[in-house]
């Protein structure tokens, strides 16, 4: 398994990563999905006061890490190139901020979404465990009616933001495009964050051990959270959508038809194009099943919340 060679890689190095606490994979690796051309989305912790110098060679040894695994290491200027402290993960004066830096933002929301573990295994669940309290306990100072609305409003934040960011985006390359992002979006990062939204929503029904009971489930990936709260009161439903998500996934997997996405232009209005057109329509079949599915199992103010999750 690749993320059992990454770990194992890293701890071979463990003597050159010692200004690292904890480095935990996100993204597609997080969610078990990794496949040609994946990305180490790598969340690199780091030891308060380590040495500008040792932290730089630190880092050169994951990337190198990535690249012996046959991982693109991340974009430059993207969240995951630099590491990060636990203190800037956690700091109390950060609750609130409209103008926190994205490397800090995105970094936070990411261990509650799909972080898995690859170095520093303990401090990697202290420290997620921290970002969790974090989000739930200070609900009380803040006047939030339960221990879930400030969570709740980030991850709509952060998926509002990332949306946007992706819609406006133009930027091609050999290995990217406008119709492959949108592809993504509607299915693999919208399961991520539909993934802690479910969590929530189900613990909100249960009586005194809501904030136990996510915390225990943090392990399981996106699409295992979704199956996990949703599918043993609606199977048939959660198969099919389980069914369409795979087969997008398996497009995305295969290289020709991930070609023709990244070939692709940028669509023009009511433009048909192959391959795309109909990875859209199993990404809007999968919203519409669980928007059923969530009309029915929850209230309707929780279907109304559903409904602000993007993409829309």
């Amino acid at each position: 398994m690749l993320l059992n060679e990454l770990a194992a890689a890293c701890n071979a190095q463990a003597d050159a990563l010692a200004p690292v606490a904890s480095i935990a994979a996100a993204g597609s690796l997080g969610r078990l999905e990794a496949g040609t051309g994946s990305d180490l989305d790598a969340i690199v912790v780091l030891h308060e006061n380590a040495a500008p110098g040792a932290v730089a060679d630190a880092l050169d040894r994951v990337w190198g890490v990535a690249a012996m695994a046959g991982l693109k290491i991340p974009k430059a200027g993207g969240i995951f190139r630099e590491g990060i402290s636990r203190d800037a993960l956690v700091a109390p004066e950060a609750l609130g901020s409209l103008d926190e830096i994205p490397g800090v933002f995105g970094k936070r929301i990411q261990f509650l979404l799909d972080a898995r573990p690859l170095f520093g295994m303990d401090a990697f669940q202290n420290l997620r465990d921290s970002v969790f309290d974090w989000y739930v306990s200070p609900h009380m100072d803040l006047g939030a009616r339960d221990p879930w609305e400030y969570l709740l409003n980030d991850l709509v934040r952060y998926a509002g933001a990332y949306t946007n960011w992706q819609l406006a985006k133009r930027l091609r390359s050999v290995a990217d495009s406008w119709a492959l992002r949108q592809v993504k979006l509607r299915s693999t990062r919208f399961v991520t964050w539909l993934g802690l939204w479910v969590l929530i929503w189900q613990a909100r029904d249960r009586e005194g051990d809501g904030v136990a009971w996510v915390r225990e489930r943090l392990a399981l990936t996106p699409l295992e959270r979704v199956v996990h709260v949703l599918g043993p009161d609606f199977p048939d439903l959660v198969r099919e959508f389980v069914g369409h998500y795979e087969a997008v996934l398996s497009r995305l997997f295969d290289a020709d038809a991930r070609a023709r996405l990244v070939e692709s232009e940028r669509p023009a209005a009511g433009s048909p194009q192959d391959g795309y057109d109909e990875l859209i329509v199993r990404c809007e079949a999968m919203r519409e099943i669980l928007g059923a599915i969530l009309a029915a199992r929850f209230c309707a103010a929780s279907a109304r919340r559903y409904a602000m999750l993007p993409p829309f």
